[in-house]
């Protein structure tokens, strides 16, 4: 088999602490392939990412530092590292992401054997509470039952060199979602492939945790969602894909639906049934100590996703793009 040089793509905002164990794995997943470089991209972090990174790079062979200033999104930072891949495979990892070197291993001889254009895996998650603690491990945080050809994916993510070359980008209207829109016209062009290797380890903070519930309504958090949809409807498969992965909005938006109707024809039998499948729901999130994320996932979902759907697109960030390393 002809040799792979991988470039291992990092991008973080903000990215403290969890950063530092995300660079630390770095050098045992760079053995795995026969040549190796590194792009980081920092995207207007003032917690010491920058710095972090600077320190990696300053003690790594053929590593690429890149800063972004103003406004901007993973898409964006994803895209610096596209365009700075000069030639060979790309892992693209976020910087809260410990990578396992057994699924690089697995991706480069699927690429090798000429059986994907692009790998997916299994992805574990530690969750931490606002001071970082650890609060809870998932074990399978994205599970992979089987291998198999998939239209979807998240923001980890190994790509071919045919795929590098092919000059493939990110949309930067998407504040979030962008992984999912770019797997979508990947997969339409090329083969995308899961695995049940695992990708490595998610460390975070869960985002509708108490301490950061917050955010999740100040910046409208499942809306890109609605411009994702919007995006693809002319696409029946691309968005049967999508609403697999949103379970939990599509059941919300069911409850809504249901409810509305049934109270505007008079059905109060089916309200009835609504309501106490509504009520066994809220049990099960109470069982599963979740009970916080009933109104956020069932009910305000929905509502911003709409939002997203029939509202005005994202403006494209506008950014400068310095290379510190």
């Amino acid at each position: 088999m002809t040799a792979m040089h991988v470039t291992f793509g990092i991008i973080a905002r903000n990215g403290m602490p969890f950063i530092g164990d995300c660079l630390e794995a770095l050098p045992a997943a760079r053995t795995v392939a026969d040549s190796s470089e590194v792009i980081l991209v920092d995207c207007i972090s003032d917690d010491g990412t920058t710095e972090a990174m600077q320190d990696y790079a300053a003690s790594a062979p053929r590593v690429q530092l890149y800063r972004i200033d103003g406004e901007a999104n993973a898409a964006v930072a994803r895209n610096v590292i596209l365009a700075n891949t000069a030639t060979g495979a790309l892992l693209l990892l976020d910087g809260d992401i410990v990578a396992n070197p057994g699924f690089i291993a697995a991706a480069i001889a699927l690429v090798q054997e000429g059986r994907a254009d692009a790998v997916v895996g299994d992805l574990s998650e530690v969750q931490h509470d606002a001071e970082m603690r650890p609060l809870r491990h998932i074990e399978r945080r994205f599970a992979v039952e089987r291998e198999g050809l998939v239209r979807i994916s998240g923001g980890t993510i190994f790509l071919a060199p045919q795929v590098v070359a092919a000059g493939l980008r990110y949309d930067e209207r998407f504040r979030r979602n962008q992984d999912r829109d770019f797997a979508l016209r990947l997969s339409s062009e090329f083969r995308l492939m899961q695995v049940t290797e695992s990708m490595g380890c998610h460390l975070t903070q869960a985002y509708l945790h108490p301490s950061r519930i917050g955010r999740f309504f100040r910046e409208a958090y499942p809306r890109p969602l609605g411009q994702l949809l919007r995006k693809h409807w002319r696409h029946p498969g691309r968005l049967a894909a999508v609403l697999r992965k949103e379970t939990g909005m599509v059941v919300g938006s069911l409850y809504l639906l249901l409810l509305a109707g049934s109270l505007l024809a008079g059905l109060f039998w089916l309200t009835g049934l609504v309501g106490a499948a509504v009520l066994v729901d809220v049990l099960r999130f109470a069982r599963q100590r979740r009970l916080n994320e009933f109104l956020p996932l069932r009910l305000f979902t929905p509502l911003f996703v709409l939002r997203g759907l029939l509202g005005p697109a994202e403006p494209v960030p506008q950014y400068r793009v310095t290379r510190l390393h």
